[in-house]
């Protein structure tokens, strides 16, 4: 097709910039209504330890390892009922060394006691506690981090491959 066959529109000229321009108005402090915001942000819930919001004592949680400190009582420096009230006591507290050296005087023997029953622990919660409480222990001795850590890490991960 030539584009002389094309049917062509008929040119209309541009308007001018005062024909499209709204006039000025002499009224410029008209209130526009604000915009209403919407809400997008859901209100925060906190969620509870446990699902029915009861505390749980730490004699349950360590309950899986009742056995297992009974029988090696004799080789380490706490009982069954000092070693829980000694978790309870050290819970959160800033100096837990002082803590423990109330309860005894090997302060080794108490680091190797919880690094023995934490494999025989299934509540995560008991696991940070002590965890939380060997790290604060070891840095207060400024023991060195690898010597002890590493072989709980090896358990727990041989107990997850079986």
């Amino acid at each position: 097709m030539d584009s002389q066959e094309l049917p062509t529109e008929t040119t209309i000229p541009k308007r001018s910039h005062s024909e499209i321009s709204s006039p000025l108005s002499e009224n410029t402090e008209i209130d526009f209504p604000k915009p209403k915001a919407r809400s997008t942000k859901k209100p925060r819930v906190t969620k509870s330890d446990t699902k029915s919001g009861e505390t749980v004592s730490t004699e349950s949680l360590i309950q899986p390892a009742k056995e297992f400190i009974d029988e090696a009582s004799t080789q380490f420096e706490l009982n069954y009922t000092e070693l829980v009230s000694f978790l309870d006591d050290a819970h959160g507290s800033p100096n837990p060394l002082s803590i423990a050296q109330e309860y005894t005087k090997n302060i080794t023997g108490l680091l190797t006691i919880l690094t023995e029953i934490y494999p025989k622990l299934e509540d995560r919660r008991i696991k940070s506690r002590i965890t939380r409480i060997r790290k604060k222990i070891r840095r207060q001795l400024n023991l060195d981090q690898t010597e002890n850590d590493n072989s709980e890490d090896t358990d727990v991960s041989q107990e997850n491959l079986n």
